[in-house]
């Protein structure tokens, strides 16, 4: 009896290690699930994507082996992104790898403590980034330190205009290279008797791009303009106002007159028309956009016309233009150097960059070529049960092409990467509002007033409302901003003019 208590003895000791090696191998897959499942913001117009859970799996399948995690899409309204990572941060939501300087600029993610600092992640897990980004990276400094990668390393852009191609044929429209404002005000008539708008109006945005692409003097050295421009003609070096300069209150003007001219909507606020609808529809002639040969392919896609791109303006890259597209690290990351891995291998692997960038093949689209894709037979973009909008995912070079893009378009793109970007006098500074965030803070607020009845054109006394704009701008300190802003410019002049 002994005997065989012992034996039972010892196969329930066997019995319960077997269990507990079982329940401790059960945990590590789940702990391991959970330190792999990396979680990659994808910024939309809001819709719902089907889609995503075979995009993870199939992306997934591609990462496990690679790097040992898993991919989870997070959509995020690129209308609430701001407030969402926050919220995001706050909660300890699961976030890791996040869009930088599409809406919130770099520097205010940086001062709101929103993303890590990615020199060390990147010198250990980041080569292919590294090489890539490597000119660009300097425009993503903040105080010495690294805080976002350029998500398109080839951003030898501008800012400027996608207007409508089949339209402008249509109305006998011919814009130049570089139109200017009378170019457009003349294309703006003829699209009037034809019961379309120019463009919509800015509505607000403190980044105020219609103004900075129509005004192509006024020069924006960092994200946000009420920390100080440079003007066309005066020092590259000395910052001013934008809001207290003739060309801010030559806009408005312009813009007050284009509403009542009917060249814009003269209700724009009051409508709750969503912009890029109204573009879809062909309502609207043109939308600001980021311009380069990269935008047009990537954008030639979502419309039912032939479209057509314009910068007003040759400009050097700036370090806003960098800014403007980017990835970083969430603050609220748990794995950071897992996340730093899978933003490298997005730019390695040519397979993980289309799936995330175009989704699956024989669902969001199919091959014409080597190269080249189409939407499913009478789809249209906005039926895709999986699409990008604004975030770029990987190497440029490595992801196929949507038609009305050719082969020979293909190769042609060859020459715009290998182009050195043409950098502008101040590349690489970088504005840390960090000792004047009250101020800034006062300050958007007073622009979130002001602006956008002045950039819809909705007031009829604007030399009046410019005036208490800029009266209201000086009670709450953009004063001391700019010229903190210009300190630290002559500082970094100084460090640099001495290497």
């Amino acid at each position: 009896m002994r005997g065989l208590r012992n034996r039972r003895t010892a196969f329930l000791t066997i019995a319960l290690l077997v269990c507990l090696l079982l329940t401790v191998l059960q945990g590590c897959r789940q702990n391991s699930g959970d330190v792999c499942e990396i979680v990659i913001e994808n910024l939309t117009y809001g819709q719902e994507m089907p889609d995503i859970p075979l995009v993870e799996e199939a992306a997934s399948r591609i990462t496990l082996p690679a790097i040992g995690c898993r991919v989870k899409i997070k959509n995020v309204s690129i209308a609430e992104q701001q407030s969402a990572l926050r919220l995001m941060t706050v909660k300890h939501e699961a976030i890791d790898l996040v869009n930088t300087g599409r809406v919130d600029a770099l520097p205010d993610m940086v001062s709101d403590a929103l993303l890590l600092p990615l020199d060390d992640l990147l010198a250990r897990y980041g080569g292919a980034l590294f090489e890539a980004n490597r000119a660009l990276l300097p425009a993503c400094r903040i105080d010495g330190q690294t805080y976002a990668v350029p998500s398109m390393p080839y951003v030898n852009n501008a800012a400027g205009f996608i207007y409508n191609a089949d339209m402008a044929e249509e109305y006998g429209i011919a814009l130049s290279a570089h139109p200017d404002l009378a170019e457009l005000e003349a294309a703006a008539a003829i699209l009037a008797a034809h019961g379309k708008y120019l463009l919509l109006p800015s509505a607000g945005l403190d980044t105020s791009r219609v103004f900075s692409s129509l005004y192509a003097d006024v020069h924006a050295v960092s994200p946000n303009l009420f920390c100080g421009v440079t003007l066309e003609g005066n020092s590259p070096t000395q910052l001013c106002n934008p809001y207290e300069t003739e060309a801010f209150l030559d806009y408005c003007i312009r813009i007050r007159s284009w509403a009542e001219r009917g060249w814009i909507p003269e209700n724009y606020l009051l409508s709750g028309g969503g912009g890029n609808q109204s573009f879809l529809r062909g309502d609207v002639f043109m939308a600001w956009s980021i311009v380069s040969p990269i935008e047009h392919a990537l954008q030639a896609r979502d419309y039912p016309f032939r479209i057509g791109m314009f910068a007003t303006a040759e400009t050097a890259l700036s370090t806003a233009n960098v800014q403007e597209c980017g990835w970083g690290i969430s603050a609220s990351s748990e794995h950071p150097e897992k996340a730093m891995q899978l933003l490298n291998l997005m730019y390695e692997d040519e397979a993980l960059a289309n799936l995330l960038m175009n989704g699956i093949e024989g669902r969001e689209y199919r091959r014409l070529s080597e190269h080249i894709i189409a939407l499913p037979a009478d789809w249209s973009a906005q039926e895709l049960d999986y699409s990008r909008q604004f975030t770029f995912f990987g190497d440029y070079r490595k992801i196929d092409e949507w038609a009305p893009m050719t082969e020979a378009d293909y190769e042609a793109l060859a020459d715009f990467y290998e182009a050195p970007p043409q950098l502008d006098t101040l590349f690489g500074y970088a504005f840390n509002v960090n000792r004047v965030s009250a101020q800034a803070a006062a300050v958007e607020a007073v622009l979130e007033d002001y602006l956008p009845a002045l950039e819809c054109g909705m007031l009829s006394d604007i030399p009046a409302a410019v005036g208490q704009l800029n009266e209201k701008l000086r009670q709450t300190g953009i004063d001391l901003i700019i010229a903190e802003n210009q300190r630290q410019l002559d500082e970094w002049l100084r460090e640099r003019d001495c290497k």
